[in-house]
């Protein structure tokens, strides 16, 4: 897919051009923006490129222009770069085109609710910069390439510096995955209800989990999930229908 890509580096350098007039402007975040790459640096995301290597690789070069982005209020990275990767090339191929669309890997809310409702005490954690913890594969760095204003503007020719970002890796990263189907129905004399309805306007389910605690039937509500009506009118029957699909993705999932 990145072998489509043809060099932007020109469209690269004018972005640049135009970040370098507009930061110096504003000296405080001219100073506060460079800073950020140095402590990029020193962790080991982001690395430069030795001048012999601007033009010549074994793999595709395309740049990806950069910005800052003012964050008062953030207690880490305040004016951290944000990376554009829709920046097209002579051929109007963005580095997002030539990307694979992946599993939803982002942790349904509804599913994490209901991990601290099954069990006893409950952990949260935070990945710090978790962005910037992601490690490129060194065939794919070339792709990730940027361009950095040199603040002495005498040490680089043209005062231009080559970077590559992508470079630090995190190990035993791993994305909570959608809760197993039929965990409640592995709970010790549980059982699941389902109500579903229907209208012109919505359709709707919950679900409730009945047991047996000390001899008394418990019942608690489980799970709600309403979705609004198609803007095209359909029939209430198949309404019905579809809340009765809500309903069994409700009861399999557990979502």
């Amino acid at each position: 897919m990145k072998d489509r890509l043809m060099s932007n580096v020109k469209a690269a350098h004018k972005r640049l051009y135009a970040l370098d007039r507009k930061l110096s402007s504003d000296p405080e975040l001219n100073d506060k923006y460079h800073k950020v790459f140095i402590h990029l640096e020193k962790q080991g995301t982001i690395e430069e490129i030795p001048s012999e290597g601007w033009t010549h690789s074994e793999h595709p070069i395309f740049y990806l222009p950069h910005r800052p982005v003012v964050r008062e209020e953030s207690t880490s990275i305040k004016n951290p770069p944000v990376f554009d990767a829709r920046a097209k090339g002579e051929n109007g191929v963005s580095l997002n085109d030539c990307l694979e669309i992946g599993p939803k890997l982002t942790p349904d809310l509804v599913q994490i609710l209901l991990r601290f409702r099954r069990w006893k005490y409950g952990l949260s954690a935070d990945i710090q910069k978790a962005s910037l913890q992601i490690e490129v594969e060194s065939a794919d760095r070339d792709v990730h390439r940027f361009l950095l204003m040199d603040t002495n503007k005498q040490q680089f020719q043209g005062g231009i510096q080559d970077w590559v970002v992508g470079l630090k890796v995190i190990s035993n990263w791993r994305i909570p995955r959608r809760l197993p189907a039929g965990n409640w129905k592995n709970m010790k004399g549980a059982e699941l209800i389902v109500f579903v309805d229907a209208s012109e306007k919505a359709s709707g389910t919950c679900m409730y989990l009945k047991s047996m605690e000390e001899q008394r039937t418990q019942t608690k509500l489980v799970a709600t999930k309403v979705r609004v009506a198609p803007l095209k009118k359909v029939t209430l029957p198949r309404l019905e229908l579809l809340s009765a699909l809500l309903g069994a993705q409700v009861c399999e999932r557990g979502i």
